[in-house]
């Protein structure tokens, strides 16, 4: 029986749970440990899982140490500064490790657990869950049987909503940093690194391969009282070819959801959020296949993993650290690119409500994200009164962030504090 601990219990990691206890219903692993840093908002949870046998932990480092031999695997779903030293020290512990999104926050912090990696000779999966839909598998088959032709473009555009509660449930979210770690929480690095990710990985026609960013224009702003980034545009060229274009803001004033569309010479793909697949070819046929199951690919996501690390076999990984790496490089650009969050007055913003209910909008942004998308341009090639125009950041043998980001327009304002699970 392959046992594995999840570190957390509410928050993301009730994610873990739900999708790990349908996999444990199915007799494919068992959960023997949990961290849980605030017990005594658990009592009734934890009294039941003490009831099944699970051994409980105050810290990581705790069970990492005491659960070695009597258990394989670790989940991750924890804070994006956290990601890196849990992670390694879970590898270092022996441990495969199932790692939430985003991997991290920096180029040199995926460096460095592709190393531990590489030292344990332990697996680590990344969850991008599209990585394990249907739907980006579908028109990653196409795209390696050549039906879309050559690559143009494929681009991004969406726009949801965060209240302030949004902000107000961690002390992360939102934020460049926590005291000496980075953080990057935003549009590009939390909720839509999904898309970011699949655009990539759709951008190369190798089998469980992403494009690789050269180059990258982009543009941060903020909306939100906040230190990090709200409303993302990026510009992105790869090695393979394709061009990438990103547009997204968590200040809606209607929420719609991000739309993925690939531009080849053959055809044109689109991709809802909800995992709809439509192909228009060129010949005049059309394909549109069942859409996702998202219930499904959530527990696939760890069978794949549970299959993988229990075989000792990377190539079974659907999605894995090494993968990813373009990701987090292509982000790191982005910063770079732009230099710093550009803040954007109340002269452009409406504000709807009040306290943690309060509603963020920028004017206008529900119609100049389409209209960006549409024409291939980021936010101030539309001349918006608030947007900026920054200059491409070449990634070249880029491995350390920062180089040239300056942080947020009035200076960064980040809390100290500290790194629960340690």
């Amino acid at each position: 029986m392959f046992r594995i601990g999840i570190v957390g219990l509410s928050g993301f990691a009730a994610n873990h749970w739900r999708g790990l206890e349908e996999v444990q219903r199915a007799g494919a692993c068992q959960i023997v440990a949990a961290t849980v840093i605030d017990p005594e908002n658990h009592g009734a949870a934890l009294e039941a899982l003490r009831g099944r046998g699970v051994v409980l932990f105050g810290s990581a480092a705790a069970m990492f140490a005491e659960m070695r031999g009597r258990m394989e695997a670790v989940t991750l779903p924890t804070p994006i500064h956290t990601h890196a030293a849990l992670a390694i020290a879970a590898l270092q512990s022996g441990y495969h490790v199932f790692l939430e999104k985003p991997p991290c926050a920096t180029i040199q912090e995926h460096d460095e657990m592709l190393a531990a990696i590489r030292r344990s000779g332990r697996l680590c999966a990344v969850g991008f869950q599209d990585m394990w839909s249907q739907s980006i598998a579908l028109l990653k088959l196409r795209l390696a049987e050549g039906q879309f032709g050559e690559i143009h473009r494929l681009t991004c555009a969406g726009g949801w909503i965060r209240r302030e509660e949004y902000y107000r449930q961690t002390n992360w979210r939102g934020h460049l940093r926590i005291g000496d770690n980075w953080v990057l929480d935003g549009t590009a690095n939390n909720p839509m690194a999904h898309q970011i990710q699949s655009m990539l990985y759709l951008a190369s026609p190798e089998h469980r391969r992403l494009a690789t960013p050269t180059a990258i224009r982009a543009e941060l702003y903020a909306a939100h009282e906040i230190t990090g980034e709200d409303t993302c545009a990026m510009h992105i060229r790869t090695a393979e070819g394709p061009e990438i274009l990103f547009l997204g803001t968590l200040c809606a004033d209607e929420q719609f959801d991000p739309e993925i569309t690939l531009l080849g010479e053959k055809a044109i793909a689109h991709r809802s959020f909800g995992g709809q697949v439509s192909i228009r070819y060129a010949d005049g046929r059309v394909e549109k296949p069942v859409a996702d199951d998202a219930g499904r690919s959530e527990v696939e996501k760890f069978e794949n993993f549970i299959a993988a690390a229990s075989a000792g076999d990377l190539d079974m990984l659907r999605c894995h650290l090494e993968m990813c790496r373009p990701f987090t490089l292509a982000v790191n650009g982005a910063y770079e690119s732009a230099g710093r969050i550009r803040r954007i007055g109340g002269d452009f913003l409406r504000i709807e409500g009040r306290a943690s209910g309060r509603k963020t909008i920028i004017e206008g942004i529900d119609a100049a994200i389409p209209q960006a998308a549409s024409q291939g341009k980021l936010f101030s090639d539309l001349d918006l009164p608030w947007a900026a125009a920054t200059e491409p950041y070449d990634l070249a043998g880029y491995n350390h962030f920062p180089v040239r980001f300056a942080g947020g327009e009035e200076g960064e304002a980040a809390r100290e504090g500290e790194v629960p699970f340690a």
